[in-house]
C-alpha cells in the first residue's frame, strides 16, 4: 500500500483528515503526521511517503519548502495541498512546481479522494516508467545497501504482499527462497553494534541472513533467515552461543514472508522466546565461563600478546572441566570461539564441522595464533590495507571494486572477500564510511551547501548522502553543522 504523510499545524485538520477519508479503500494509508516542516522531514526519510498531503503556510517555511525537501529524499512523491488561501500567486507557484491537486478548506471528502486517487496514478506511473529505464538498475546497483535495508525494514513493520516481496527481494539480490523463514531480534551494546552483526553473519551464513535496524535505537538488530528445516531452533542458538548478545528473541518458523512482520511485532511485544544471557543454553549460564570468553575476546581486540591469550582459551577449557560441562558442550564452546577469534583478526578460513574431541581444537587454535603472529609482520603490506588507502584516496570519484581490483591486479569477487575477511566490512562500508568522514570536514564551511557537500564527497544523490550521514553519524548533516558552529 502507498504511504501517506500529513503535514498541517492545526490538531484538528489532521485528526479530521485521518478520520474522514476511507484510506483504506483507497488502498494507502497513513505513515504520519506533521505540524511543521522540520518535523515532516525528519518523518520523510523514515517512511519515504508516497503521498504528501499539506497546507501552504506551516511553522518553519511555506509548504512549498516542504515540497523541495521531501522531494531530494523521495523523488516520486506527490502533493495534494489543501489550503484556506487562495492568493492565485499561491496556485500558480503550485502549478509550477507541478502539485498534484490543489484544493480549498474546507475540502469534500469526495475532493480528496479523487486527489488521492490522482497522486496514486502518478506515483505507479513513476515506478512503471523507472523499472523500463535503464537507469533504474543502474540507480539499484549505486544503492543496493540502502535499498535492501528499507526493503528488509518495511517487510518487518508492515503487512507485505507475499508476490511482491518476493519479486522485489530478487530485484534486491536478496535470497529469500525459504522455503521456512524465522526472524531473530537481537540485543547487544551499543558499541558492539556492528561487530555483532558481522559475527552474527558469519556463524548463521548456513541460513543466508539478510541483517536489518528496523527499530530506532543502536542495539537491537534483527535478522532474517531462510530455513529447510522446522525444527533448527536449538542448532541456531548454538552457532550464536560465542558472540556476546545480550537477548536473542527467535520467532516460530513461517512458510509465507507475508507472516514475518507479525512474528517480528510478537517478538517486540510479547513473544520473549529464545535465550536471554544467564539463560542455560551451550554452557552460557556460567558467569565465570562467560567473563573468561568476554575477557579473551577483548585481549584479541586489542592485540594482546599471543600468550596472553592462549592462557585465557586454556583457562576456560580446564575451568569447563572443572564444572563438569559435558565435553560436547565444550568442544561446541571451543569450537565458536576459535570461529569468532579467527573473524575478529581477520585470518581466512571459515566454520567447519565440530571436531570430535578438545585435542584437535586445541591444537587448531594453537595453529591459529600463529597465523595471526606471522600475519602481524605484513599488515601493512597487506591487500585490505592497499585497496582502503585507495578508497581513502578516491573517494569522490563514482568509485568501484571492479577499479580497484584492476589496479591490485586480481578479481573483484577476490578482492571483495579478502577486504571483508581482514576488516569485518565490505567495500561499500568503507567506501561511505571515508566519504562521511570527508563531509564532516567539509561540512565545516557555512559558505558550501549541504548539496554541494554531498556532491564533492561522492553522492550524486542527495538523499542517499542523507541516510548514510544519518547511518554513520545518527545525525541529519544540517544538525551537524550546527553542532560544529
Amino acid at each position: 500500500m502507498l504511504k501517506v504523510l500529513i503535514v498541517d499545524d492545526e490538531y484538528i485538520v489532521r485528526r479530521g483528515l485521518r478520520k474522514i477519508v476511507p484510506w483504506e479503500k483507497l488502498e494507502v494509508v497513513i505513515a504520519g503526521e506533521a505540524e511543521c516542516v522540520d518535523d515532516a522531514v525528519d518523518i520523510a526519510f523514515k517512511v519515504y511517503p508516497d503521498i504528501v498531503i499539506c497546507d501552504i503556510r506551516l511553522p518553519g517555511g511555506e509548504g512549498f519548502v516542504l515540497i523541495d525537501e521531501i522531494r531530494k529524499i523521495v523523488p516520486w512523491v506527490q502533493f495534494i495541498m489543501i489550503t484556506a488561501h487562495s492568493d492565485k500567486q499561491y496556485m500558480l507557484k503550485a502549478i509550477y512546481m507541478g502539485v498534484c491537486d490543489y484544493l480549498f478548506k474546507p475540502a469534500k471528502v469526495e475532493d480528496i479522494k479523487e486527489a488521492v486517487m490522482r497522486a496514486r496514478e502518478k506515483v505507479t506511473a513513476y515506478h512503471n516508467k523507472m523499472k523500463k529505464d535503464q537507469s533504474y538498475q543502474k540507480f539499484i546497483q549505486e544503492n543496493l545497501d540502502v535499498l535492501r535495508e528499507n526493503f528488509l525494514r518495511n517487510l518487518l513493520l508492515e503487512t507485505a504482499q507475499e508476490e511482491k516481496a518476493l519479486e522485489d527481494g530478487s530485484a534486491l539480490k536478496l535470497y529469500l527462497k525459504g522455503p521456512y523463514y524465522r526472524v531473530l531480534r537481537l540485543t547487544v551494546k551499543a558499541e558492539e553494534l556492528y561487530e555483532a552483526e558481522q559475527l552474527v553473519s558469519s556463524f548463521l551464513e548456513p541460513w543466508s541472513p539478510a541483517i536489518v535496524q528496523p527499530e530506532d535505537n543502536e542495539r537491537n538488530f534483527a535478522v532474517l533467515l531462510n530455513s529447510s528445516d522446522e525444527n533448527d531452533e536449538k542448532i541456531i542458538l548454538e552457532q550464536l552461543s560465542s558472540v556476546r548478545i545480550e537477548q536473542i528473541q527467535i520467532s516460530a518458523i513461517c512458510d509465507k514472508l507475508s507472516d514475518l512482520a507479525k512474528e517480528y511485532r510478537l517478538l517486540q511485544g510479547v513473544k520473549q522466546v529464545g535465550m536471554e544471557q544467564g539463560h542455560h543454553q551451550m554452557g552460557q549460564s556460567d558467569t565465570e565461563l562467560q567473563q573468561i570468553k568476554e575477557t579473551l575476546y577483548e585481549a584479541v581486540k586489542y592485540h594482546d600478546s599471543m600468550e596472553e591469550i592462549k592462557r585465557l582459551f586454556h583457562q576456560y577449557m580446564i575451568c569447563a572441566k572443572e564444572k563438569e560441562v559435558p565435553e560436547e558442550e565444550i568442544v561446541i564452546q571451543s569450537r565458536n570461539m576459535v570461529d569468532t577469534i579467527r573473524i575478529l583478526t581477520g585470518v581466512p578460513g571459515g566454520r567447519r564441522e565440530v571436531e570430535a574431541n578438545l585435542h584437535e581444537i586445541y591444537q587448531e587454535f594453537s595453529d591459529l595464533c600463529n597465523q595471526v603472529q606471522e600475519g602481524k609482520k605484513y599488515l601493512l603490506d597487506d591487500i585490505s590495507g592497499k585497496a582502503l588507502y585507495f578508497i581513502k584516496k578516491r573517494y569522490m570519484e563514482d568509485l568501484s571494486l571492479e577499479q580497484i581490483a584492476a589496479e591490485l591486479f586480481m578479481s573483484s569477487s577476490y578482492l571483495s572477500r579478502i577486504i571483508k575477511e581482514r576488516t569485518g566490512h565490505g567495500f561499500g562500508y568503507w567506501l561511505n564510511y571515508y566519504r562521511i568522514e570527508a563531509a564532516k570536514k567539509k561540512l565545516s564551511n557555512p559558505e558550501k551547501s549541504i548539496e554541494e557537500v554531498a556532491s564533492e564527497c561522492g553522492y550524486h544523490s542527495y538523499r542517499i548522502f542523507s541516510e548514510n550521514f544519518r547511518k554513520y553519524t545518527g545525525k541529519t548533516a544540517s544538525t551537524w553543522r550546527l553542532d560544529k558552529q
